[in-house]
């Protein structure tokens, strides 16, 4: 860890000893001083011990060595370098003519020029696969916890749409009765959703597969289809966009977790902004057996995943 603790002294030093006395070298009594303020020395092991107890430090610790471990676990492929460079030609492509808007776009983004924002997507498609492979090889558990806490079921729905759903034109409110009237003589939900609903789910029936207290729907949408019980039909829900139609097809178990077990379900998806764990990453850093050379950072790091978890714990429970 010698190494880890030599870059937090380097950000130190880039982050709070700017407009400081350089002291490069220099020994004051045994101990190594960084840069001096009139005449008041600075020393290393202040300067790494301040970081390291801090919040911010002790995060940038575990992201140095949760890093390492991505690169060793999931080193860059071809693919993930064809993917990239693919990337990167769509982007000059797209700004073509106008590099200078790429450019400052870059900078507020935190980059300097297309190969960082091309070395951070490495990265980032590094990471995808470390968190993608620890959800398959953990699915079984990992739906278990999924299933107890977001109440999934497969839903499928018929849109009526409004201009203004208040005040529905007599076309509008036709065609909603017209729905409901051909529903309640026993036409089958799919063919109805397949003729009438003006949802580019139609097409499969109104089927919006599996859903669950995460998907980003509207909210009187999903309060609705939370409610219900498998096998019923609501009546009309009142949205934005007009009038739904619910019916939850599935709540099965293992109807659902057939479902998500599919290579490009939303539960293998963890980028996903409605991915139902946003904590994942600290369960899959303790499943590896860390072995640390310094006692301090070993606190520091695992006081951080520790307080992550406890925070993980206390959203479950609101």
């Amino acid at each position: 860890m010698k190494r880890n603790k030599i870059a937090a002294l380097a950000i130190a030093f880039m982050l709070v000893l700017s407009g400081c006395s350089s002291t490069t070298g220099k020994t004051v009594d045994g101990k190594s001083a960084l840069a001096s303020v009139n005449g008041e020395y600075i020393f290393a092991d202040d300067i790494y011990d301040g970081i390291i107890s801090s919040a911010s430090g002790a995060q940038t610790l575990y992201q140095v060595i949760l890093q390492e471990i991505v690169k060793k676990e999931c080193p860059a492929t071809e693919d993930m370098k064809t993917e990239a460079d693919v990337m990167i030609s769509s982007i000059k492509q797209n700004y073509s003519g106008k590099e200078d808007t790429l450019k400052t776009q870059l900078k507020n983004m935190g980059y300097s020029d297309l190969d960082e924002y091309k070395d951070a997507y490495m990265t980032y498609l590094q990471y995808s696969e470390f968190m993608n492979q620890y959800i398959e090889s953990h699915f079984d558990e990992i739906f278990e916890d999924y299933y107890n806490l977001t109440s999934p079921r497969i839903v499928s729905h018929i849109l009526v749409k409004m201009t203004d759903p208040n005040n529905p034109t007599e076309e509008e409110a036709a065609k909603l009765k017209e729905v409901q009237d051909l529903l309640a003589l026993g036409k089958s939900f799919e063919e109805t959703a397949k003729e009438y609903s003006d949802d580019g789910s139609a097409a499969n029936g109104g089927s919006l597969g599996v859903c669950d207290n995460k998907t980003n729907f509207v909210e009187a949408f999903k309060t609705k289809m939370l409610e219900m019980n498998e096998g019923e039909v609501s009546e009309p829900v009142k949205s934005e966009y007009g009038y739904h139609i619910i019916k939850i097809d599935s709540t099965d178990k293992e109807t659902i977790k057939e479902q998500l077990s599919a290579s490009d379900s939303a539960l293998k998806d963890w980028s996903s902004d409605t991915f139902y764990d946003q904590y994942l990453e600290y369960i899959v850093f303790n499943s590896y057996n860390v072995q640390y050379g310094d006692e301090t950072i070993e606190k520091a790091v695992t006081d951080y995943v520790k307080s992550a978890l406890e925070q993980r714990e206390t959203s479950r429970q609101g």
